[in-house]
């Protein structure tokens, strides 16, 4: 696609606006001065996913999911929060240590981009992602960063969010905190991702924790294995095993309260050859019940399970991974 091509001719080539919905836009946005895609997605004429799809068209970039992406702790410490927010950015990655790979919602800031290589001395690749995902992947990394580099605990990789747990937990020493931190935001990240499940493993040279989002594990955080039984021990603790105990397998429970609702963990542990497995299978309240039409099925899809569920007799078998 040619890269001087309107934004608007691309969205209606992909049959995302209407001419008639981009007619209204563009008057809204002379008189308000807003950016197109913004005033399209206030409208209720456009999703932010189809947004990042169109400009990444135009601009023949790469579309990123930050959610599934894990920015890496050098490329962080490269751009200051209050650039990485002002310029509406996430650094992610460097490559050939020449190169600094960054997220933008809005790919066309050309002043952005030369402030970014002024600042960082790097070349600077570009990737398409959305505005609000860009703004809650900030607001992980950077508080986790910064209160981790402060404790002087090495993280390898991850993008993990600020603590703000409120549970009952003993009572620790200073040199405690980052670990109580560590696991708090573990905890927080999986319930604000909808996992289903936690997965804590110890490897030869590090541990690896990983989360279960729609039957899939994805790797969330990878640190040091020196630090892997501080980590275990906090879950015994919280979960009321035996911390003395890493023969056997134990299990146990956690309740916590994370934005503004209660989740009930259980926990279980497992010996293995490198150190302890610990999985937390989430138990979260405001996901058990979900309404028909928040599935997502088609309209015909809809009305034929509605069919079924009222037929007078039979059974309905819903299958699928754990």
């Amino acid at each position: 696609m040619d890269w001087s091509t309107q934004l608007g001719d691309v969205l209606i080539d992909m049959g995302y606006v209407t001419r008639e919905q981009l007619d209204e836009a563009l008057a809204e946005q002379k008189k308000t001065g807003k950016l197109l895609g913004q005033v399209l997605i206030a409208k209720g004429f456009l999703s932010e996913g189809r947004l990042v799809e169109a400009l990444a068209a135009q601009q023949q970039l790469p579309v990123l999911s930050l959610s599934r992406y894990r920015p890496m702790p050098e490329a962080v410490r490269l751009v200051p929060e209050n650039v990485a927010r002002r310029l509406n950015i996430v650094p992610l990655s460097l490559e050939n240590d020449r190169t600094l790979l960054v997220a933008m919602a809005d790919p066309k800031n050309i002043m952005a981009l030369d402030e970014l290589r002024m600042l960082t001395g790097m070349d600077i690749s570009v990737g398409v992602a959305g505005a609000s995902e860009i703004d809650r992947t900030l607001s992980r990394v950077y508080t986790i960063q910064e209160s981790l580099d402060g404790a002087g605990l090495e993280i390898v990789s991850g993008d993990m969010p600020d603590l703000d747990l409120a549970h009952a937990a003993e009572e620790a020493n200073p040199d405690d905190a980052p670990i109580i931190q560590l696991v708090n935001s573990v905890l927080e990240q999986a319930v604000r991702e909808g996992a289903s499940d936690i997965h804590v493993e110890p490897f030869e040279k590090n541990s690896r924790i990983r989360y279960r989002i729609d039957g899939q594990l994805f790797s969330a955080l990878d640190f040091p294995r020196k630090v892997h039984p501080a980590v275990v021990s906090r879950l015994k603790i919280m979960s009321g095993m035996d911390i003395s105990e890493k023969r056997r397998p134990q299990d146990g429970r956690i309740l916590i309260r994370v934005l503004g609702r209660r989740v009930d963990l259980r926990v279980s542990s497992l010996p293995t050859i490198y150190g302890e497995k610990m999985v937390l299978r989430i138990l979260d309240q405001a996901n058990a019940m979900v309404g028909l039409k928040k599935l997502g099925l088609a309209e015909e899809d809809k009305a034929l399970v509605d069919s079924v569920c009222n037929a007078p007799y039979g059974i309905v078998l819903v299958t699928g991974p754990t």
